[in-house]
């Protein structure tokens, strides 16, 4: 049980991805409370259980933004993910608990509302149900994390088997006509663009001169023979290119233009493939 509780856990401070969390756990929270009625809500009048159910939302809501988000911010060495155990977070969402139900106490006792009964003895209750969801979720988060970062870690290694066989792996554009058929390195290519009813390749030679080869074919074909290499991107319904060999990026009212080593001509990016494109560059 004490090793269980020394494990390593990793704290969450992304603040965008907290800020969905603090959302969806209020609005939750919010309709368990409506479905429900704890607390003997159910036998408020219509106008008291309003009142009710939106200072639950309020207090959980604002509970939740305190810890999540402003306490991160201004204590990031002491909720440092580097040396965060299993215990602490237990802790930690257990202190969360016990804010939303001193908040709850607040809304209800100080500002003299008296809607429903929050005594200490509820309170109490609270913290000591929530313990036991609490230890089942993070054990169950840990060994989804653990399955997670071992898959990514199996990606990962496949990417550096990958970039390791960049200098001697081809790839073989098949034409209609074979005598077009084009064999080339595919760390060498630079672009590949549709004409037509063919392609235009575009890759750099030992000498770093630029060359273009028409091949009759079709891009969705070309992009099957590419598709396991993770650094040849389609950017474009009509291009693919390698982002190793992006030289600049402009921006302008329609979206991004990038240029290809020693190719003068831009090319689009669609406003679709935005979001990927900058997660690769």
């Amino acid at each position: 049980m004490f090793k269980f509780l020394k494990r390593s856990y990793p704290f969450n401070d992304d603040l965008t991805y907290n800020t969905k969390v603090i959302f969806l756990i209020s609005v939750l929270v919010f309709i368990f409370f409506v479905v429900f009625q704890p607390l003997e809500l159910n036998k408020l009048s219509f106008d008291n259980k309003v009142v009710s159910f939106a200072g639950i939302f309020i207090v959980t809501f604002l509970s939740l933004s305190l810890n999540l988000l402003l306490v991160p911010t201004l204590f990031p060495r002491f909720l440092n993910s580097d040396h965060w155990v299993i215990w602490k977070e237990i802790l930690w969402n257990i202190w969360m608990l016990f804010t939303i139900s001193g908040g709850l106490v607040l809304y209800n006792n100080i500002l003299g509302l008296s809607l429903f009964d929050l005594g200490v003895g509820t309170v109490i209750k609270i913290l000591l149900l929530g313990t036991v969801p609490i230890t089942f979720l993070i054990s169950i988060n840990q060994d989804h994390l653990r399955k997670m970062y071992r898959k990514k870690a199996l990606e990962l290694n496949q990417r550096i088997e990958e970039k390791h066989a960049l200098p001697n792996a081809q790839v073989v554009f098949e034409s209609e006509y074979q005598k077009d058929t084009l064999v080339v390195k595919v760390s060498q290519i630079v672009n590949v663009s549709s004409a037509g009813n063919y392609i235009e390749v575009f890759w750099l030679d030992d000498d770093q001169h630029i060359n273009k080869h028409m091949v009759r074919t079709s891009l969705q074909k070309a992009e099957k023979t590419l598709e396991k290499y993770t650094f040849i991107y389609k950017c474009h319904r009509s291009h693919l290119i390698n982002i190793n060999y992006v030289e600049k990026v402009e921006g302008n009212y329609q979206g991004y233009r990038v240029y290809m080593d020693q190719c003068k001509i831009p090319i689009p990016i669609s406003r679709n493939y935005i979001s990927k494109f900058q997660d690769l560059i």
